[in-house]
């Protein structure tokens, strides 16, 4: 097993995509101190930021807001670690996951605010800035903006034509976009939503990876099943 700083970093994000979030939690304390030790301090922003989604996780699973506190302070300092660098990449993703822990908490203006500043910095990575700009375009659709929409399609497409070196990462945001912009729609246009919701299925169909977001899609379609 290798224990320096991106091994654990890696086995945690394992431990987290097959629900063992408690595990993932332990691994992520022990690359922290790894990463410190190795003095490679910019990977406390992707430590940080993935202990942040675990804290996201936790709450989706037990319905706690304790957990998505904690998840707000996870993002928080990573986006504060990450203004003392000059990754501008790695800075954008790290307001960007602040802003869906914002969001989360019903924050909403909050989450627009880090949204559109993480899309500003225009991240050197087309699918993950594309994906970006689909979050941003699904919650201002939701603040009553219907000309977002066009600009979510735009997005969308941007997504799915861009190549990326993390092919499971592409999926998790391309299965994502999918289900937010469905769940956006479900109450004004059910038609669009459900074939929304196939198509984040497919996605999720042609990568075995994608475990929780699988159970993410059976609970979103169990909740707008029972709300139709």
């Amino acid at each position: 097993m290798n224990n320096d700083a991106r091994g654990l970093l890696m086995q945690s994000e394992q431990a987290r995509e097959r629900g063992d979030f408690k595990k993932s939690l332990e691994l992520l304390s022990d690359a922290i101190v790894a990463i410190v030790e190795e003095r490679k301090e910019e990977k406390l922003v992707d430590a940080l930021a993935s202990q942040a989604l675990v804290y996201r996780h936790l709450s989706d699973k037990t319905t706690s807001k304790n957990y998505l506190v904690l998840a707000k302070h996870s993002a928080m300092a990573s986006v504060e670690l990450a203004r003392l660098g000059s990754d501008t990449t790695l800075l954008s993703m790290a307001i960007y996951n602040l802003g869906k822990v914002q969001e989360s908490l019903g924050d909403d203006d909050d989450a627009l605010s880090s949204y559109r500043e993480a899309v500003l910095l225009d991240a050197n990575r087309l699918a993950m800035l594309s994906e970006m700009k689909t979050r941003l375009s699904v919650l201002e659709y939701k603040k009553g903006d219907t000309t977002a929409l066009e600009r979510f399609e735009s997005s969308l497409n941007d997504l799915i034509s861009a190549e990326d070196k993390d092919s499971y990462a592409k999926c998790v945001w391309l299965s994502g976009a999918y289900m937010h912009m469905a769940e956006a729609l479900f109450e004004t246009d059910k038609n669009k939503a459900k074939e929304l919701l196939d198509e984040a299925g497919k996605v999720i169909a042609s990568d075995m990876r994608l475990k929780l977001r699988k159970e993410q899609l059976e609970k979103l379609r169990i909740k707008i099943t029972t709300n139709s």
